[in-house]
């Protein structure tokens, strides 16, 4: 159900040699999730300089990237062949800056994984700078007396190896989130947990944070979801140009096997996409419902007893104008992966039906999209008439 759905950060980092581990990484995280991570209840998603740092100037270079990428990220990927990298300020490479704020993050108590990978330098393309050598080993005796480093050969093993060490990382996530999880429903009497059985006790406050909670939820589900249907619909763009290369470079009667492969992978994807969204819609209910109720009965309060914050209902407004855009990205990504499912040919029965499974689908999340903005928008207005 995407409502236990974990977003777990994955930092790659490395000098600029390794365009084909990074790529293998980024590959290998979009496996787990794949095979894993829509059953588990868990989505890997990269953090990589190229992808997620925009343009900026006023600082160094590894200043802006390190401010941009942030220290919001649950696992760390390092990898190291025969350069250090480009010198920063502070450190020797921007890649042993990156490794020393991971460290410094796991030091300080943050459940941080961090993994990291040497590559053989005889395996490099170019002749190494044995000044770079030298500082590559240093970092390598340095990192060696704090933790356990891996090395590999070629990008075959580098797959493998950062396969199983990336789902055992995985692993010791998940199981410290549901140790935390299991303890804090120990704890939580918030409000609308427990159901709100004594409604005519329930005070404003209480009512306030129900709201909060149900609201935080939601716009956390939509961008796990979105981030999910963007990764699918790559996914399904992908097959959908394998097939049309296929028919625009083969003579003659392309190969039905070859063109059965791809169907079956499409197919698969496409369902697994249709999982992700019938998931969705009872959470997204269920938390929208309650945090309307609440946000109805906590108006009431507000006009009957004359006591109204400014500051909690700007804050609430606010909340309401995120939720809205948030659920606007979502139907974006959607229409996008429209767009991809449009460019498969209907080749096959499983195919076929996919595409039906996911016009169904989409056509009940969009009902309750517009039905959502709706209700928001009625609230909204209740909600300026009264700080008026």
């Amino acid at each position: 159900m995407v409502h236990s759905v974990q977003l777990i950060r994955v930092f790659i980092s490395s000098p600029g040699d390794l365009d084909v581990e990074r790529q293998v990484a980024v590959d290998v995280l979009e496996e787990l999730n794949s095979i894993r991570g829509l059953k588990e209840g868990f989505l890997l998603r990269p953090l990589m300089w190229e992808r997620d740092v925009r343009p900026e100037f006023g600082n160094e270079p590894q200043a802006l990237i390190n401010r941009q990428i942030g220290e919001d990220y649950d696992i760390f990927v390092g990898i190291i062949c025969s350069r250090f990298g480009t010198p920063t300020s502070g450190f020797g490479s921007g890649t042993e800056e990156e490794f020393e704020i991971a460290r410094n993050l796991h030091e300080n108590g943050k459940p941080l994984e961090i993994l990291f990978y040497f590559k053989d330098f005889r395996s490099a393309k170019e002749v190494p700078d044995v000044s770079h050598l030298v500082k590559i080993d240093e970092f390598k005796r340095r990192a060696g007396k704090e933790g356990v480093y891996c090395e590999f050969k070629n990008s075959d093993e580098f797959r493998s190896r950062i396969s199983s060490h990336l789902s055992s990382a995985v692993n010791a996530l998940r199981s410290r989130h549901e140790n935390e999880s299991v303890a804090a429903q120990k704890i939580d009497i918030d409000t609308h947990e427990r159901g709100f059985e004594e409604q005519e006790d329930v005070g404003l406050l209480e009512l306030i944070d129900g709201i909060e909670d149900n609201f935080s939820e939601l716009v956390e589900k939509s961008a796990i979801l979105a981030d999910a249907i963007q990764i699918l619909g790559v996914k399904i763009e992908g097959y959908a140009n394998e097939l049309k290369d296929i028919k625009e470079k083969t003579l003659g009667s392309p190969n039905r096997k070859v063109i059965k492969r791809i169907l079956l992978k499409t197919s698969t994807g496409m369902r697994e996409y249709n999982g992700v969204l019938e998931d969705a819609l009872p959470s997204f209910e269920a938390n929208f419902s309650t945090a309307i109720e609440l946000m109805g009965r906590a108006i009431i309060i507000q006009g009957e007893d004359g006591f109204s914050n400014r500051n909690e209902i700007d804050d609430l407004f606010e909340e309401l104008k995120n939720l809205k855009a948030v659920l606007e990205t979502v139907r974006d990504e959607m229409a996008n992966f429209d767009k991809s499912v449009k460019d498969v040919p209907r080749l096959d029965t499983g195919v076929n039906q996919a595409k039906r499974a996911i016009n169904r689908a989409h056509q009940r999340l969009d009902d309750w999209f517009d039905s959502s903005v709706r209700q928001i928008d009625v609230v909204m207005t209740a909600m300026s008439n009264q700080g008026a």
